[in-house]
């Protein structure tokens, strides 16, 4: 939403009534922050409203301000805040940069991977994350190999990596959020995967 460079892999997204926006990673949030965003703010209220006589009155009116009307948290801490106070110091510029930084960056990773031999890509990435499978001559079970690569890599690096299922294959799986990641700590990645492969 935020990167001009990429606004394209959202087409359509202007049509739909609400959208659903994990802000967690892509905007350095601490903790787990999705914002549904809705096109008709009245629309707001519907999915989230709740039955509970001993917070609501019962003909309670649609006040805007009154977020336990609007949220499954009810009265938990509002998330929310923290995405609205880095939007609003840091802004939208900031974001956009860094958003499309990680996505060139995990571009660059991408080549990387295609350009050795002995890793293979799920597909070509779209955003900041990446899946792909260490496949060294001669192995026969290369989900295994991916298993067992994870759980050292765990167990003895610096590196964090998780591994995935798609179809019935399983990939190594990396989403690259640091900006201080470099292109020299990918080729160590790499080369630990080797290491333990």
């Amino acid at each position: 939403m935020l990167s001009d460079d990429y606004r394209y892999l959202l087409k359509g997204a202007e049509r739909a009534d609400s959208i659903s926006w994990d802000a967690h990673k892509m905007m350095l949030m601490s903790a787990p922050i999705t914002a549904l965003i809705f096109k008709d703010g009245n629309n707001s209220y519907e999915p989230f409203s709740q039955k509970a006589s001993y917070i609501f009155e019962k003909e309670t009116q649609r006040e805007w301000y009154n977020l336990a009307l609007r949220t499954m948290e009810c009265t938990k801490t509002m998330m929310g805040l923290k995405l609205y106070t880095n939007l609003s110091i840091y802004g939208t510029d900031f974001f956009a940069a860094y958003v499309t930084a990680m996505h060139d960056f995990t571009r660059k990773f991408a080549d990387m991977i295609e350009n050795s031999a002995d890793f293979v890509l799920a597909m070509r990435p779209q955003s900041n994350i990446i899946c792909f499978r260490y496949i060294p001559e001669g192995t026969k079970d290369l989900n295994l190999l991916q298993r067992q690569i994870r759980k050292q890599i765990l167990k003895n690096e610096s590196f964090y990596i998780v591994q995935t299922k798609l179809k019935d294959e399983i990939y190594l799986r990396c989403t690259l959020v640091n900006p201080f990641t470099t292109e020299k700590d990918l080729e160590e990645l790499l080369d630990t995967i080797r290491k333990y492969g």
